[in-house]
């Protein structure tokens, strides 16, 4: 069942195969060659093939051309575009696009398909955006995830506890819990009780995967830091941290606690999860069987080069009930292309910013990548909870949930300092807490200067939609 044991001795892999885990991962391929003629393995076949031998240049152009003809033919948006057949004579659509113009880009083939599934957004930083995936956009969505999880040594069926805020629209039933073997933790609150109670759940329970999070993955790692736990006592082998960045050093201080590898998730609710990090680098694997990728420069709609920071836009090739076609989600990176023989190639980002609103700049207006802070933040002791700000173009505040006491601020400023450039202004500011977006998520780095470009276009967006409505 693709398990990719290297060497293991026979303890570790007959832990791998204990029974629980393995008769629902027999279970879940037998219903899905019974109900769904195989398409989950299928998809995740597709995906395994990608990984290993690259994508086929000519049949991504296949599969563009059908889903490019299917939307001028049975959307309201794209009806214009009758007749065009190249990709980048399509217009670039954002969120806000979407949430005006809902009903136009649905398709009039699934609109009243009940087969279909609505998929929403978390709506962390403004209003939740809803998608239409039809039955085939969700089994290749599954199928692709299954198998980047394998990349992180996840296996269906393994048991996983689960960090995330568990509204009730999401909260799974006690039989989809046992069917999944999965252990759902709401990290509404993560105090010292309740990281408390995670360590002993872990170890009782023998979890086999941790994902979630990365916030409350590296609460946990520095409370075992702190309180000195055995690690020992668990049988974790796969950590998958999602939704947010995860710095390195606490990657690598819970990949040391674990003794597993730690490979972040990429993706997002409006196309799934679409890239796996690698186990050992911080470069991510991106799955091109069922995208395609565009990065383009953050001030022009053309193509951004190799390793130069750019706007990702995306297009699922697989969702005809809601056509995601060149939508700019709002992530900055960086990528690099392995070409193969044969037209084939792979895709790997090799830096991910996160939102392009949230990035901050150096004092010479170069954009910086977030790693320049927090990966010198987490070495930092006496710090319960921390943010970075940047208030002007060349001012910056550390927001803190610490004892002033105990800081030493000349210290932290000589941290960042080099990574931001010489005349940076640097302040401090102290709080009980800090709050969580509406999604549970914490911002690590966030950007209040509005002197730039791409706050000025984010606020014009967000005053057209209030126009709107």
């Amino acid at each position: 069942d693709w398990y990719p044991f290297n060497g293991e001795n026979w303890y570790t892999l007959s832990y791998h195969l204990q029974a629980g885990s393995w008769l629902r991962r027999k279970a879940f391929w037998i219903c899905d060659r019974l109900f769904f003629g195989g398409e989950y393995r299928k998809f995740f076949l597709e995906a395994e093939s990608a990984y290993k031998q690259g994508t086929d240049a000519n049949e991504t152009k296949e599969k563009l051309g059908r889903l490019l003809e299917h939307a001028v033919s049975t959307t309201n948006y794209y009806a214009p575009y009758q007749g065009t057949v190249e990709l980048d004579k399509f217009p670039i659509v954002t969120k806000t696009d979407y949430q005006r113009r809902w009903n136009d880009f649905v398709s009039s083939k699934y609109v009243h398909d009940k087969r279909c599934h609505k998929e929403c957004t978390s709506g962390s930083t403004g209003t939740p955006l809803e998608i239409l995936y039809d039955p085939r956009k969700m089994r290749k969505r599954q199928g692709t995830s299954i198998f980047l999880n394998t990349l992180a040594d996840y296996q269906i069926g393994d048991r996983q506890l689960y960090f995330r805020i568990w509204v009730s629209r999401i909260q799974p039933t006690l039989l989809k819990k046992m069917a999944m073997n999965l252990i759902p933790w709401d990290t509404t609150t993560m105090d010292q009780s309740s990281l408390q109670e995670v360590c002993r759940v872990l170890a009782k329970k023998r979890v086999q995967s941790i994902a979630g999070y990365a916030s409350s993955m590296a609460s946990l790692s520095q409370f075992i830091k702190d309180e000195q736990i055995d690690c020992s006592q668990f049988k974790v082998w796969s950590i998958t941290p999602v939704s947010e960045a995860m710095p390195s050093f606490i990657r690598e201080q819970l990949a040391e606690q674990f003794s597993c590898p730690v490979c972040a998730l990429y993706g997002a609710e409006e196309f799934g999860t679409v890239g796996v990090q690698k186990k050992d680098a911080n470069t991510y694997y991106m799955d091109t069987s069922g995208m395609f990728f565009e990065v383009l420069k953050l001030d022009e709609d053309v193509p951004a080069k190799d390793g130069e920071l750019g706007r990702l836009v995306v297009t699922d090739l697989y969702n005809y009930a809601f056509p995601l076609i060149r939508y700019d989600n709002g992530d900055a990176v960086v990528r690099r292309t392995e070409r193969l023989p044969d037209s084939r190639c792979r895709q790997y980002f090799t830096q991910i910013y996160g939102r392009r609103s949230d990035i901050i700049y150096g004092t010479d207006g170069e954009p910086r990548s977030p790693h320049v802070i927090t990966n010198r933040m987490w070495g930092v002791e006496h710090i319960t909870q921390w943010k970075f700000v940047q208030t002007d173009r060349m001012a910056y505040k550390f927001v803190l949930n610490a004892d002033r006491a105990k800081i030493d601020e000349d210290y932290i400023c000589s941290l960042v300092r080099d990574g931001l450039g010489e005349g940076a202004s640097i302040s401090f500011e102290y709080v009980d807490e800090l709050p969580v977006l509406r999604s549970g998520k914490r911002k690590y780095i966030e950007n209040l200067y509005r002197g730039g470009y791409l706050a000025f276009w984010m606020q014009i967006e967000i005053w057209m939609l209030k126009v709107e409505r």
